[in-house]
């Protein structure tokens, strides 16, 4: 994964290492996905080590963790960011010339039902997006406390995982993380994270041991921790360049 990442990175030196984009539906578009770690409420506990791309990915004054994504919505499935003329991905990764698109689909995608047509949408989404010299990381859909529905997001995040695999990408299994919480670390809708207490944006970046115990909170972790990776991924290559 780490090779093939940095093949996708030398297609294109020019685009923004400390730039991420967002892709997904309402959790991905919620404020209490990643926006914390650009204000002054975050506490990274036992993971120190994490500071340092938090400062990196904030450098901006209009930075990846709180800019609102243009290809993120209520609702939304892999049809809505392929859709336009551009497409919404490409309409958002030309405002931020980002290196690194978040891609975060399969929960809406898997109430159709219908596997072939997502896998068609993602290989598509992901063939694109690394042409473009973006790299793709991909993550598992959400769980859900219906048991009829996390066992179709559970073949979609099979599907996921199985191209993140192929094309050799990075692969974040939120499904298998927060499955392991209380409740499935889901808000009273049983569909969308919940977070340490009724802090909302200023509770979602504790990742203390009490904060790591409500989804968004481990969900911000193992994606902070995913783009400390990726970020020393390519600095690596920088430096032996």
């Amino acid at each position: 994964v780490t090779e093939h990442v940095r093949k996708i990175h030398a297609r294109n030196p020019e685009l923004s290492d400390d730039a991420f984009s967002k892709m997904g539906g309402s959790s991905v578009a919620s404020k209490a996905f990643l926006h914390c770690f650009s204000t002054p409420y975050v506490d990274l506990g036992e993971h120190g080590d994490l500071a340092e791309s938090v400062q990196y990915f904030a450098a901006r004054r209009r930075n990846s963790f709180n800019r609102e994504s243009q290809a993120a919505g209520v609702s939304w499935n892999l049809r809505y960011v392929l859709r336009g003329r551009p497409a919404n991905f490409r309409n958002e990764l030309g405002l931020t010339q980002a290196r690194w698109a978040l891609i975060l689909f399969g929960g809406n995608d898997a109430q159709n039902e219908n596997e072939r047509v997502y896998v068609k949408r993602l290989v598509y989404l992901v063939e694109e997006l690394a042409a473009m010299g973006v790299v793709p990381i991909l993550g598992a859909a959400l769980p859900r406390r219906n048991s009829y529905k996390d066992r179709w997001i559970s073949r979609f995040n099979a599907i996921t995982e199985a191209v993140a695999k192929h094309w050799s990408l990075p692969y974040i299994d939120y499904h298998a993380a927060l499955s392991a919480l209380r409740r499935k670390g889901l808000a009273r809708d049983g569909v969308h994270p919940n977070v340490l207490g009724h802090g909302g944006l200023k509770a979602a970046c504790q990742l203390t041991e009490k904060g790591l115990r409500y989804g968004n909170n481990l969900r911000n972790l193992l994606t902070l921790e995913m783009l400390d990776a990726v970020r020393k991924a390519v600095s690596y290559t920088h430096l032996r360049a």
